[in-house]
Parts: structure tokens; sequence; C-alpha cells
């Protein structure tokens, strides 16, 4: 290939869709989805050896971080979130769909802050059952509720960053 663009992007895991951003700042055309812990073999968890979640986000001086809206339970147990982004087309899913494993859910892109196309694949742990109606951040046009959002999810310590290699290559160390 000499381009990505509209290359098929193929889900590798199970679960629903938390959210979904229609060519917002930075994500462009994103899916977010969800899958809780507690619904996958326990030894598979363990060898992940994922970031625990903070319960007690500390408030950060960074960026301006408007209230997000959202009602997030911190005792819940633990979701991995996948990011899918800069996708060239709008995400034809909705909330609350179920995603299976191998399901095509987009084609690489171009969308949002985004220099070339690629696909922009990120994985968080943080509390389960949160929807992201949307989120921007950087631009004018975004809302209170989507900086909010989106403060939330990058630096709020609720949702952690971890290496997706863990989900592809989960063997426990010698």
């Amino acid at each position: 290939y000499t381009e990505m663009t509209g290359l098929p992007i193929f889900f590798f895991f199970f679960d629903k869709v938390a959210g979904v951003l229609y060519d917002r700042y930075p994500y462009g055309n994103a899916l977010i989805i969800e899958t809780r812990v507690d619904a996958l073999p326990a030894d598979f968890v363990s060898s992940l050896d994922l970031p625990i979640p903070s319960k007690f986000p500390t408030p950060t001086t960074r960026m301006l971080c408007p209230d997000s809206g959202l009602t997030v339970d911190v005792n819940n147990p633990p979701s991995i979130y996948v990011v899918y982004a800069h996708m060239e087309n709008p995400v034809t899913f909705h909330v609350g769909d179920v995603i299976t494993s191998g399901q095509r859910i987009g084609e690489v892109g171009n969308t949002g802050y985004s220099s070339n196309a690629h696909l922009h694949f990120e994985t968080r742990i943080g509390p389960s059952d949160v929807v992201f109606k949307s989120m921007a951040h950087y631009i004018e046009t975004a809302s209170q509720e989507e900086m909010g959002t989106y403060c939330l999810w990058r630096i709020s310590g609720l949702f952690q960053l971890f290496d997706p290699m863990k989900l592809f290559n989960n063997q426990k160390p010698n």
C-alpha cells in the first residue's frame, strides 16, 4: 500500500460501544468500546498487570477543565476502554451496540487533529458503565460538556493509559 486511507478497521475484542465521536477535535471520527474486566477470564486479567485508576482524581491546572456532566461511579468494577480514532467516515454504531471480535468498524482516515491517515488506537482502564456522549478540546466550537469529558478522559486520573500490547501478548513473564 502507498497509503492507509480507507483500509478496513476490525475490532479485536468484544463488548459494547461506550462513545461515538463525529469529527470532534482532536480524535475526529472515533469509536470508544468498553469491555468490563470482570467479564474476562481471571488468568487473562492477572496477566495484563493493568494500572489501578485513581478513585480520587486530583484537579489539574494544565488546562481549562469544566464539569463534564457525566455521572461516574468510581466504585464500579474497572473496564478496559479502547478508542479507535481518526476514522475516515462517521461511525455507524450507537452507544450500547454490541461489537464482536473481527467485526468491521470503519476505515482508516485523517479526521480530527491528524496530519496523515492512521489509526489512533488508545487503551485505558477506568470505572465501568461510563457513556461518552461526545468529547472535544482545543477548538472554540467545543462545548463545556465536551471539554469536561475530554479532561475526565485524558487527565483526571480516572482513566489510566496502558500499553495495548498487553492485550495482544498476555503471557506472564518468566
